[in-house]
C-alpha cells in the first residue's frame, strides 16, 4: 500500500484528506509544522508528500528542499491558498512536482496523486546507472541531469521530459503522448504547452538552440532524444 504524508497546520483538513486518501486505498501519515514533517518523511519513507506552503517552525518551500535532498525521487505535491504565479513559482523551484489550489476537487486531487505516484513508480524501475547521451549524462534515480559535467538546472517537469525521452532514446513521442505519460491522461486536450517546455529544455542542454543536437523534432510528428 503507497503511503502519503499529509503536511498542513489545520487538523480538519489533515483529518479530511486521510479520509479521501484511505478511501482511495492508500496509507496517510500526518504532520502539524516542517519540522514534523522532515521527521516523519525520514521515519515513514512515504511514496508521496501533500504540502501546505504556510507552515509554522519550518515552511513548505523550506520543507520540500530538504525533502528533495533527502529523496530525490519522492514527489512533493502542494496544495495552498497562495494562487499567484510567484507562489507557484516559488514552489515548482524547491522541488515542487504539483500545485494545487485551495479550494479544490476532490476527484483532482486524487487524478493527480494517482498521475505523480504513477511516474515516481517508473522512475524507481529505470536503471540506477546514468544514462549516457553525447554530452548528456542523465541519472533518473537522483533526478541529476548534466552536460559535460556540469549539472544543468531544470524545473521538475522539464525533468521528467528529457528522463521519459532518455529512457526511451530514438522514439519518437507526440506532444500528447509527452503529456500522457508525465502529467496523466486527463491532461490531454488541455493549455499545456510541450513546444515551451522543449525550447526551455534546449535552451539549457544544447550548445546552439536553435540547431538542437540532443532534443530533435520529427517533422511534424513530435520530439526524440538523439546522440
Amino acid at each position: 500500500m503507497q503511503r502519503v504524508l499529509i503536511v498542513d497546520d489545520d487538523k480538519s483538513l489533515r483529518s479530511a484528506l486521510s479520509i479521501m486518501l484511505g478511501n482511495a486505498g492508500y496509507a496517510t501519515s500526518e504532520a502539524k509544522d516542517g519540522i514534523e514533517a522532515l521527521k516523519s518523511f525520514d521515519d515513514q519513507h512515504p511514496d508521496l508528500v501533500i504540502m501546505d506552503i504556510m507552515l509554522p517552525r519550518l515552511n513548505g518551500i523550506q520543507a520540500c528542499s530538504v525533502i528533495r535532498k533527502m529523496s530525490p525521487e519522492v514527489p512533493p505535491l502542494f496544495l495552498s491558498a497562495k494562487n499567484t504565479i510567484s507562489d507557484k513559482a516559488a514552489g515548482f523551484h524547491s522541488g515542487g512536482d504539483d500545485y494545487l489550489t485551495k479550494p479544490f476537487s476532490q476527484k483532482e486531487l486524487l487524478l493527480r496523486v494517482e498521475a505523480l505516484l504513477r511516474r515516481a513508480s517508473r522512475t524507481t524501475q529505470l536503471s540506477q546507472t546514468p544514462i549516457e547521451i553525447g554530452k548528456l549524462s542523465i541519472d533518473p534515480h537522483r533526478r541529476e541531469v548534466k552536460m559535460e559535467g556540469s549539472p544543468v538546472s531544470l524545473t521538475p517537469k522539464e525533468t521528467d521530459i528529457v528522463f521519459l525521452l532518455a529512457c526511451n532514446t530514438g522514439r519518437v513521442y507526440t506532444r500528447e503522448e509527452i503529456i500522457a505519460e508525465i502529467w496523466g491522461a486527463e491532461y490531454v486536450g488541455t493549455s499545456i504547452s510541450i513546444p515551451t517546455y522543449i525550447r526551455h529544455i534546449r535552451e539549457k542542454i544544447e550548445e546552439n538552440p536553435a540547431e538542437p543536437k540532443h532534443i530533435q523534432t520529427v517533422g511534424r510528428l513530435g520530439y526524440r532524444l538523439g546522440d
